[in-house]
């Protein structure tokens, strides 16, 4: 559901990438039900996300009022030099489709970079770990419609 509005989405996205730096190039791929979204401008600033939709209702956790279909799944966030830059459309974006509640495996959300993760925790609140299928995700909730 997310990710095929985030694709049909992509050029209005690009126009904002373009208002940040326009040089940025933006690449979207959707493969298997899975989106790759690489952004890159000329001063070698890049971002990378790999997100997917929230399927398996029987591992949504019970910790909020919302139901699993405003959930997601960001498999990967990881940025060069000042890619950080680029997330925050994204996030607005994400918020305005009602994306409420972001899970990152806790392995992938260790290694962000800390300007990367400020830029996410601002939007979206780190909440707690849980457990899908034996792998452990950090919880993040929308700030502006907590949950």
């Amino acid at each position: 559901m997310f990710i095929n509005r985030i694709y049909q989405s992509r050029e209005g996205l690009i126009q904002k990438f373009k208002v940040i730096d326009d040089s940025a190039e933006a690449i979207f791929k959707l493969n298997n039900e899975v989106l790759y979204l690489t952004i890159k401008s000329n001063s070698n600033d890049e971002l990378l996300l790999e997100i997917k939709d929230f399927k398996r209702i029987e591992d949504a956790p019970p910790i909020s009022l919302v139901d699993e279909s405003f959930y997601l799944i960001m498999d990967n966030v990881s940025t060069t030099n000042n890619g950080e830059k680029y997330l925050k459309p994204i996030l607005d974006f994400l918020e305005s489709i009602l994306a409420l509640v972001i899970f990152i495996p806790e392995v992938k959300y260790n290694d962000i970079d800390q300007k990367t993760l400020n830029v996410l925790t601002r939007e979206y609140l780190p909440d707690l770990s849980y457990e899908i299928d034996g792998k452990e995700y950090m919880l993040l909730q929308s700030a502006s419609n907590l949950v």
